[in-house]
């Protein structure tokens, strides 16, 4: 890098080796981030999401993703069904009282 980051390794071990003086890494997840203008504090969290969906999968290269984008989320419900009720062999009776 040609400017200061902040990174981050994320290493999974086997839990019966990990103690030992040679313990077996079963993946390894490496985060970068760009340092200027940012406090580790402010960095940390900006980090952890952008990289959430690859810590702990298979990759042949870097995957680069832009912090900024990662966090844009958007949930659109179609119509909602009432498919069953569970541990009740029929629908549930309501009271008058419930309808008002």
């Amino acid at each position: 890098a040609d400017e200061p980051i902040y990174g981050i390794i994320i290493t999974a071990f086997d839990f019966k080796s990990a103690s030992t003086s040679k313990p077996i890494i079963f993946w390894q997840t490496r985060i970068g981030l760009p340092a200027n203008g940012k406090s580790m504090l402010q960095a940390l969290p900006t980090m952890i999401i952008a990289a959430g969906p690859s810590i702990g999968r298979a990759s042949d290269k870097p995957i680069l993703r832009d912090a900024d984008d990662v966090r844009k989320g958007r949930v659109d419900f179609g119509d909602l069904e009432v498919l069953g009720y569970e541990g009740e062999d029929e629908q549930p009776q309501r009271s008058p009282e419930s309808t008002k």
